[in-house]
């Protein structure tokens, strides 16, 4: 186990303008703010979505399109640092017109139709996250 301690420093909250890819949009606005330590919140919809799963054998993403319009019922996750850089881990569930929930990994080619965000930006020690040989991932 790993753990880093961090205290609040601040909260930003906002929205996303419509047409905007989110995930690289909360990229842009981590690196303009230099977040390198924090956690994501965001309610919404979206007019399309792509969402990835950890495939453990291949240890790849694979990412599935969703074309359709629906609303963001959860996204939460963290920035960290990786290589330098913000590093923005979010999982999203979102709901098509008939309440039937999709969900995976936030990936770039999610648009927004609208979207809030709230963000706590911590600050104390750095949360770097390193590759992991036994896991294929990068973690904390």
């Amino acid at each position: 186990m790993s753990c880093c301690e961090f205290t609040v420093k601040k909260v930003l909250m906002g929205s996303i303008d419509k047409g905007k890819d989110l995930l690289l949009a909360l990229k842009e606005l981590a690196k303009e703010q230099n977040i390198l330590a924090g956690r994501i919140e965001i309610l919404g919809c979206v007019s399309e979505a792509m969402v990835g799963y950890f495939n453990n054998k291949s240890r790849k993403i694979d990412f599935v399109k969703y074309r359709d319009f629906m609303n963001i019922v959860s996204c939460t996750g963290t920035i960290t640092e990786k290589e330098g850089e913000p590093f923005i881990h979010l999982h999203m569930a979102l709901s098509d017109h008939e309440g039937q929930m999709f969900g995976g990994h936030l990936a770039e080619g999610t648009i927004v139709y609208s979207a809030e965000f709230t963000i706590a930006v911590y600050e104390g020690n750095r949360a770097v996250r390193s590759f992991d040989p036994d896991l294929g991932i990068h973690h904390l």
